[in-house]
């Protein structure tokens, strides 16, 4: 699947091009809001709606941490990093 990223100063965009439905177009759209972000993420299904996520800096960077974070098997890692 390829998918396109477009930006502004505030604004970051994520839009389908190849490997998706023909009706899919927007994926999800970030906004930085001077204070935290707003995420949404478009859905394509008629039985569930766009979903909405709204964090501010500091909630973004421990999700930022959590989502580059790996757990193999049941090991577990520690990293400590400084906030």
């Amino acid at each position: 699947m390829t998918i396109l990223k477009t930006f502004t100063k505030t604004k970051i965009k994520l839009s389908a091009l190849e490997g998706y439905s023909s009706h899919v177009d927007k994926l999800a759209k970030l906004k930085d809001t001077g204070n935290g972000y707003v995420i949404k993420f478009y859905s394509y299904n008629t039985e569930k709606q766009d979903k909405v996520l709204k964090l501010d800096y500091d909630e973004a960077a421990y999700l930022l941490e959590m989502l580059k974070s790996k757990v193999i098997d049941d090991d577990i890692y520690v990293t400590l990093t400084k906030a």
